[in-house]
């Protein structure tokens, strides 16, 4: 009864499958006839390494059971694992090559991790030296309000704290931007 299903269903006119352009390359081998997904997903690896390993399953089990749907594979479930075998039905002309929507994970190298401690610990000291700059133009300030006559003659002290201060902002800000980047 099964076959016949499937047999109805090709010949009802099966629209075009979309599929990933790299599982559909690894389905295209002529030798692959039966496998399992963790065998897919290794394969898979091997062309697009740092594949996200979650979003990978989803998208094998998701494409397995639209090709197990429309007849093209057929599912066994030994006591194990389940496995998959192409049926005769296996037509590459109704399948075409859809855009990854996989994430790519990076690894974090040790030369990346070192790049991040060091924009920490440069962050860290334009905070420091903000904070400084900070006390300094509010110190001003005060002494200002104390000694009114002294403001002339420390009012470019004053400003230059202001100024150091706004400069510090910006590398600050700068750094972030790079450490969101270097991040991800």
């Amino acid at each position: 009864m099964l076959a016949i299903e499937i047999v109805i269903k090709l010949f009802s006119g099966v629209n075009m499958i979309s599929i990933n352009e790299v599982l559909l390359d690894i389905l295209m081998e002529k030798n692959l006839q039966s496998f399992s997904v963790n065998e897919l997903k290794k394969m898979f690896i091997a062309v697009v390494p740092g594949v996200d390993n979650r979003q990978l399953s989803q998208l094998i089990n998701r494409t397995l059971s639209k090709l197990c749907k429309h007849g093209f594979v057929e599912k066994t479930i030994n006591v194990t694992k389940a496995s998959y075998r192409k049926t005769t039905f296996f037509d590459v002309s109704k399948l075409y090559k859809s855009k990854s929507r996989i994430h790519l994970v990076e690894a974090e190298t040790e030369e990346t991790k070192d790049k991040i401690h060091q924009l920490k610990a440069t962050l860290n000291k334009y905070q420091v030296d903000l904070m400084g700059f900070i006390g300094e133009a509010e110190e001003f300030k005060r002494i200002f309000s104390e000694f009114p006559e002294a403001k002339q003659e420390l009012y470019t002290k004053y400003m230059d704290a202001r100024n150091q201060s706004s400069t510090i902002i910006g590398k600050i800000k700068a750094l972030e931007a790079c450490l969101n980047v270097v991040k991800g």
